[in-house]
């Protein structure tokens, strides 16, 4: 399969308002800016999808200059989430690859095109993991900002400790047969889910490495994003930001640990041990603990993975029942099996499927 050949939809979650997990307020400009620089690509076989999730229509509003572009598509789900955000995208539209970002991301003009060059050199590649730059002018002393940079294109190996760490959904693509292969994402985990928490790339990461055979599982520099609006400034904010990624970890964690992940069960305790150790050195250093608050945040983290997975228990043991009463030859569709635990048949509601700019109202 050549570069050209291959069809691209690009996905961008979005909800408005305070994120308690991102510590931030996120506006509609940030959406059209992100969504913008999407559509600067010249990639020829592109769809853009914005999910949005927000209470308002202050997305679709912010979006109407773009409405003339025929490859943006809108939809809106009720349901919070970006796990489910991007669910219902992969399952709203047909694609060979899935390239994902954040809404408070901006992409280059060849942001497309790079990503498939990756695809087209690795033809096998499930998931491909892109840089997260700064933005211009930014400072450490005012701003904390996430952002990711690897050194080389290189394939991810299985290791007994899994990887937790320097991976970001913001400049994420995955393949149609990874999707066949491990399913969708778990709605149970990331940004807006009902137990909350982040790291919903991570754990589709994971899943890829842990699967039989293992997936292949690429990071890269060769193709990035600039992380334009993730700023947060240096204090509470960032302080918000940090427990939030270490709660994120343990849940994460503690839901593989308890299906049986060894690897992760001892990457979790580890996880637990870290705060103390750095908090004793800062002592030492510094005459104060700092880094001690995370601690209270590894622990929900805990709480939070032992509930996912008596959920998903559950979940198992609800489907069973349901393949058992079954007549003979019926077969059920839709169940958690079928879709690795995420929630293949809701009910969702669309606000709009195609922006056209002759048609201003056809979202309502």
């Amino acid at each position: 399969m050549t570069a050209k050949q291959l069809n691209v939809v690009a996905i961008v979650p979005t909800i408005l308002g305070y994120r308690k997990e991102a510590g931030k307020e996120s506006r509609a400009h940030e959406v059209y800016d992100c969504v913008r620089s999407i559509l600067a690509n010249s990639y020829e076989d592109l769809s853009v999808l914005v999910i949005d999730q927000s209470k308002t229509d202050d997305v679709r509003l912010a979006l109407a200059p773009l409405l003339a572009d025929r490859r943006l598509k809108y939809l809106w789900t009720e349901k919070p989430g970006k796990s489910h955000a991007l669910n219902f995208a992969i399952r709203s539209a047909d694609a060979d690859v899935y390239l994902l970002t954040d809404d408070d991301c901006v992409v280059p003009p060849d942001w497309v095109e790079r990503t498939v060059a990756v695809f087209a050199r690795h033809p096998n590649a499930a998931v491909v993991f892109g840089d997260a730059r700064l933005p211009d002018g930014h400072s450490w002393d005012r701003t904390y900002t996430p952002f990711v940079s690897f050194g080389r294109e290189r394939l991810l190996t299985p290791s007994f400790l899994p990887r937790i760490d320097n991976l970001m959904g913001a400049n994420m693509a995955i393949s149609r047969p990874a999707i066949g292969r491990v399913g969708l994402f778990d709605e149970r985990i990331g940004p807006g889910a009902r137990l909350g928490g982040l790291h919903e790339e991570v754990d589709y990461h994971l899943r890829c490495l842990r699967a039989k055979p293992p997936l292949e599982v690429y990071v890269t520099p060769a193709t990035y994003v600039t992380h334009q609006y993730g700023g947060r400034p240096i204090g509470a904010p960032a302080r918000q930001l940090l427990r939030t990624y270490r709660a994120g970890q343990s849940t994460l964690l503690t839901k593989h640990a308890l299906g049986g992940d060894l690897g992760a069960a001892c990457r979790l305790v580890l996880l637990g041990f870290e705060p103390f150790v750095g908090a004793a050195a800062n002592l030492v250093r510094s005459g104060r603990p700092r880094g001690i608050g995370v601690i209270p945040a590894y622990y929900r983290g805990l709480v939070r993975g032992f509930r996912i997975f008596a959920l998903q228990r559950a979940e198992r043991t609800h489907s069973e029942a349901r393949r058992r009463s079954s007549p003979p030859g019926l077969t059920r569709t839709g169940s958690s099996d079928a879709c690795a635990g995420r929630s293949c048949n809701e009910a969702e509601t669309q606000r709009g499927m195609q922006m056209h700019a002759d048609e201003p109202h056809s979202l309502e």
